[in-house]
């Protein structure tokens, strides 16, 4: 027996959690031909692509991956699970109970008739987001974070970063060890560096420095049918069309490569409006991640024919998205070096002739010293892209 084999999840694995994901009542429809399980009342599908477990010395862990599928969902939603036991089974059926807490849950809580709401206005509309007013929150540790959950500490900043989506997952997560502190928060996958920030700072302020923190709470936020207007695209095929988009953009130097390139782009896209967010999103993009050391924020602003200026985050713009997953896609393939991102950012992004100019004048170690953040992005668009900002 080879040694991963040991850790080989079974079929008896994955039936344990599903059974453990169906719960008492037994609604989950189990299928193990897809290894996935159906909610009916919820057309819910929910698939579990990892399942694994390691002994580590008296101690298991187990580590799942899913995969949630909803027909009225513009993405999947994918959530990992780890839980720690005594024995493999228990740290399975740890791993699924969390699950089942922060994420599923927080899913067939959407039938419940005690809702509260947020609103936003971005783009001269008004739009109105539901979500359950109870919300789970799991806790690992020895200790609970005061008296705020994660979610009442950023409540009155988040409605901002709510867009045009129908659905909107917030995943919110605070822990602590010690005088060590490390929070995030991320809206449809996307860490916001603001609301990160102010979990930080909220768990910073605990006097008990013993205590051992580990809090996570999920938010799904369903926009109104009233103020909801359905996508240009769906989140994954702009990320297609994104990473179609990114050798053409490292092709553009000039005026005149820059025009050929928008053709060449738009001849799959078919979307001039597309189009404009990949050449203006994807290079910014690129230097962010290039420059990861350089804080920034999540602010946005958009140039409209020159004549009047939008105020956003970038979180809720669809296409900034879904061009951040495909640019992580793309330098995680480990198929592209610095050569190539260089060329995809020189022409295209302010971030990068910011960072070209502070390398003129400073070291590599001075900028990383320095108080340096990238402030808003600006963007121009044609006057059509006011009302299609979703």
């Amino acid at each position: 027996m080879g040694l991963f084999d040991r850790f080989k999840p079974t079929q008896s694995d994955e039936m344990r959690v599903f059974e453990r994901l169906a719960g008492k009542n037994k609604k989950g429809i189990i299928n193990n031909k897809d290894n996935s399980i159906y909610f009916e009342e919820y057309k819910l599908k929910i698939f579990l692509s990892h399942c694994g477990t390691e002994n580590i010395g008296d101690r298991y862990s187990a580590t799942l991956f899913f995969r949630i599928d909803n027909e009225d969902f513009e993405e999947p939603i994918y959530e990992p699970s780890v839980g720690l036991g005594t024995s493999k089974e228990e740290a399975l059926d740890r791993a699924s109970d969390q699950f089942v807490s922060v994420m599923l849950s927080v899913v067939l809580s959407f039938q419940c008739d005690d809702m509260s709401t947020m609103k936003n206005r971005f783009d001269g509309r008004e739009h109105i987001y539901k979500y359950p007013c109870s919300l789970p929150v799991t806790c690992q540790g020895n200790g609970k974070s005061r008296s705020k959950a994660p979610l009442d500490i950023v409540k009155d900043e988040l409605q901002i970063y709510l867009g045009a989506r129908k659905y909107t997952w917030v995943k919110l997560f605070v822990g602590r060890t010690g005088s060590e502190v490390s929070c995030e928060a991320r809206v449809n996958g996307l860490i916001v560096p603001e609301l990160s920030d102010k979990l930080k700072d909220y768990a910073e302020q605990d006097e008990d420095k013993t205590v051992i923190l580990m809090e996570k709470q999920c938010i799904l936020f369903v926009q109104d049918d009233k103020t909801f207007r359905k996508l240009r695209y769906k989140p994954e095929k702009v990320k297609e069309y994104a990473l179609q988009a990114i050798p053409v953009i490292a092709n553009i130097h000039d005026d005149k490569s820059w025009d050929e390139g928008f053709k060449k782009i738009n001849s799959f896209t078919h979307d001039y409006l597309l189009t404009q967010e990949l050449i203006n999103f994807i290079p910014e993009i690129v230097a962010l991640s290039c420059f990861s050391y350089i804080k920034h924020t999540s602010d946005i602003t958009l140039n409209i024919d020159d004549n009047e200026t939008i105020y956003l985050k970038k979180h809720q713009l669809t296409a900034w998205c879904s061009c951040e997953v495909a640019v992580e896609e793309m330098l995680s393939s480990g198929k592209v070096d610095d050569k190539f991102l260089g060329a995809v950012m020189h022409y295209c992004s302010s971030y990068y002739n910011l960072m070209c100019d502070l390398f003129s004048k400073y070291t590599v170690d001075q900028i990383k010293g320095g108080n340096i953040c990238f402030r808003s992005l600006t963007c121009s668009f044609p006057l059509e892209y006011k009302d299609k900002i979703y």
